[in-house]
């Protein structure tokens, strides 16, 4: 299937099952008339990193974590594959697809010079600011994962001192899903919430120059506020097509964890501020989540949503600005559900409009499903 791509970079976890896995994926490419570009690499972070910076059709990581296998398939814009894409190679595996070639036009298996080293190196030279650094920063990172050392090698890359673990007056940083998603403690040993460190790394970006920053789909509404106090601009994927893809792209610190510590790191070495410090420059969103499971069709339920609040859908979603809060409402990919999620300045405001919400999104679901049964019922 990945044979018609022409060149094919391959890595996996240092795991025997994933590098069984990997190797037969490679063989199978290569079979199919592709070169196979085999990397050492260990996270899926760094696959997306080798497909960008090397400007690959397509990059598979195989990722095995407690005995479950993922398949990552990344583009030359170091994204995951885009929808349509992956429905393509999903249909080539149910139709059991196989491309054919002659003998002398299998291709080649080779090992690729790109390796962790290299990848380090390149992803703190591209994330750190351009500005002379006025301190060697100090902070805390494990070795305990896969993620966390390509964290520590980013890290070091950039020139920070690194302990094991958190103690008073250093931030500590750790690394998960992949390597996508970045947990950060202040030196007072506070975890920052996911949509504030985001928040804070659109400030460093406005505080650049950048004038824009693309965020995905259900960031918190904290980054508008961000980037609107610098007269920015926020763009959503699921609202801005491909603008917003292309500049997600380009920002591997507001969606890679290595890119985010090095870029956090550098601008608290540049200013001489610590995490804390940068957190308070931010405003302070407390967020609720539901789930509302549906009986009638999503689409049908979001569209009575929309029209009830006078709103068309953003993307895939609807995002309503509710006095001091916020609430986006999204369909659920796979399963018959609505994800509600709701921001305000503190816990209890969130949790109230989320249950509102919710409540509106379950009554709107038995109207439209009585609406349903009652045309099916005249129309016998």
């Amino acid at each position: 299937i990945l044979g018609a791509e022409g060149l094919v970079g391959v890595g996996c976890s240092p795991t025997p099952g994933a590098g069984m896995l990997v190797r037969a994926a490679a063989a199978g490419a290569a079979a199919a008339g592709a070169d196979a570009l085999a990397h050492s690499l260990t996270s899926p972070v760094q696959g997306a990193g080798a497909a960008q910076q090397l400007q690959l059709p397509v990059f598979l990581f195989v990722e095995e974590c407690e005995n479950t296998v993922y398949l990552h398939f990344f583009g030359p814009d170091g994204l995951p594959l885009g929808r349509a894409r992956e429905r393509k190679l999903e249909h080539a595996l149910l139709q059991a697809e196989v491309r054919r070639t002659r003998g002398d036009q299998v291709g080649r298996v080779r090992q690729s010079e790109f390796t962790p080293e290299v990848w380090a190196k390149r992803t703190a030279e591209r994330a750190r600011l351009r500005r002379p650094a006025l301190r060697r920063l100090t902070a805390a990172v494990g070795d305990a994962t896969p993620e966390d050392r390509c964290l520590r090698a980013a890290l070091s890359a950039l020139g920070c001192k690194l302990e094991p673990a958190w103690r008073p007056g250093i931030p500590a940083f750790h690394a998960s899903r992949g390597g996508f998603t970045l947990t950060a403690q202040d030196e007072r040993g506070a975890v920052v919430d996911p949509g504030q460190l985001l928040a804070v790394l659109t400030l460093i970006e406005m505080e650049n120059g950048a004038g824009k920053a693309a965020v995905p789909a259900g960031a918190s509404a904290a980054v508008e506020l961000v980037a609107a106090g610098y007269g920015g601009t926020v763009l959503r994927l699921d609202r801005d097509g491909d603008q917003a893809r292309t500049l997600y792209a380009a920002q591997p610190w507001l969606r890679q964890a290595p890119s985010a510590a090095v870029r956090l790191c550098s601008r608290m070495a540049v200013s001489g501020q610590s995490l804390e410090a940068l957190v308070s420059k931010t405003p302070r969103f407390s967020a609720w989540k539901r789930e509302v499971p549906l009986t009638a069709d999503r689409g049908q339920v979001m569209q009575a949503l929309a029209r009830e609040q006078a709103r068309q859908p953003s993307g895939e979603g609807l995002r309503l600005r509710t006095g001091s809060g916020w609430v986006y409402l999204t369909p659920m990919a796979r399963r018959s559900a609505l994800r509600i999620v709701a921001e305000g300045p503190d816990l209890e405001l969130a949790a109230e409009l989320c249950d509102f919400y919710a409540g509106r999104a379950a009554e709107i679901d038995r109207a439209v499903s009585e609406h349903c049964a009652q045309e099916e019922n005249s129309g016998e």
